[in-house]
């Protein structure tokens, strides 16, 4: 483990001393409230909405959303009116700005060159991961910690896991760009990709990880299956795929479900960027298993993004994965359990797998388990 479970059982040590951690950071923010009139949130999606929520949960106002999709412009969300820019330009001297998008850096550019003069990110719900760390308690966190350091396959996973865990305890958002690379699914320094894969993308979304694949491999393939939960990704995923030439087209598998350790009807609710079979909702939906749909199949790769199910998921790929071994990658990010749950039970799974950790952004989002 070297140095780094010294280092992060200092800080989370000092975590725990600390009286009311929750009251504390509600008293931080709300002394950063204090400079500006009005609080906005950029970005109406799945940061933004659950930003806005946990912060109101805690008398923390937010007055507005903005966001560069015209659409939503003069529209309301949770109780939340959309501006438009140009109603947000008139006041943004007095307007602290949070950035609750993927797109962090090309938001914090686009505003910046508007002369927009207060700007902050998004903290990812920092309430709900210090009450969870509460009610976990001292000496499992920094057990968990140190088992995930033990099966850690380099030095830069450790890093990258230490350093996502500290910025869960900082009141700040600190800067992650040390830690973080843009080759997400497809990290050259942990796995190759070979000319005949099967891969399964589980949360395909609108075929943003197939065209990062074809990218990296071109349609040098066996198969793919692709399983997206929401009706609507699952339409902008087909109207993609009407692009893609015939004997492309002839090799991919696409299900408009999600994958989880069942096979079920659901209520879910429909988000911009991804559907979980935890929402509920009023749009039916379905769900399958990786061993029920990809039964017999010689899976090859399996990567899965889908909104905090990947634990399930994984439960219902155990057979696939013990029969053929195919490389994994597991975003971690959606629970803060998922950070040590998910690499813990892909290794009890599978012993033989060597696991690294990857972050993909600069903010706490897309960290992944990458298991070969």
């Amino acid at each position: 483990m070297g140095d780094w479970y010294g280092i992060i059982e200092k800080r989370v040590q000092e975590f725990y001393e600390a009286p009311e951690s929750i009251r504390d950071f509600v008293l931080h923010l709300k002394t950063k409230w204090e400079g500006y009139k009005y609080v906005c949130i950029w970005g109406i999606g799945n940061l933004g909405r659950p930003t806005a929520a946990a912060l109101q949960e805690h008398n923390l106002k937010v007055d507005f959303y903005c966001d560069n999709d015209r659409q939503k412009w003069g529209k309301e969300y949770d109780g939340i009116r959309c501006l438009s820019i140009e109603e947000l330009e008139k006041i943004k001297e007095e307007t602290l700005i949070i950035i609750c998008a993927r797109a962090y850096k090309e938001i914090f550019k686009q505003l910046s060159e508007l002369g927009y003069p207060h700007l902050d990110r998004v903290f990812m719900n920092k309430f709900a991961i210090r009450e969870y760390l509460k009610e976990l308690g001292k000496d499992t966190l920094l057990s968990k910690i140190k088992k995930v350091l033990e099966l850690c396959g380099d030095e830069r996973s450790k890093k990258i896991f230490c350093q996502i865990i500290s910025e869960w305890l900082n009141n700040e958002s600190g800067d992650l760009s040390d830690i973080c690379t843009y080759d997400q699914y497809f990290c050259e320094d942990v796995l190759q990709l070979n000319d005949n894969e099967v891969f399964i993308d589980c949360g395909a979304y609108n075929g943003d990880t197939l065209r990062e694949f074809f990218k990296v491999k071109g349609y040098q393939f066996n198969k793919m299956i692709l399983f997206e939960l929401s009706r609507n990704n699952f339409q902008a995923l087909e109207r993609y795929m009407e692009q893609l030439d015939e004997d492309v087209k002839g090799k991919i598998e696409v299900y408009n479900k999600g994958v989880s350790d069942r096979i079920a009807e659901i209520w879910y609710e429909e988000l911009d960027e991804g559907s979980s079979e935890e929402n509920v909702g009023n749009v039916k939906g379905f769900l399958t298993t990786i061993d029920e749909t990809c039964r017999d199949k010689k899976v090859s790769y399996i990567k899965m993004d889908i909104e905090g199910s990947e634990l399930a998921a994984l439960r219902g790929a155990r057979q696939c994965i013990l029969e053929n071994k195919p490389k994994l990658a597991v975003c971690l990010y959606h629970k803060p359990q998922d950070m040590w749950e998910i690499p813990l039970m892909i290794k009890e799974m599978l012993p033989e797998y060597k696991i690294y950790i990857r972050h993909h952004t600069d903010l706490l989002n897309e960290t992944v388990c990458y298991a070969v």
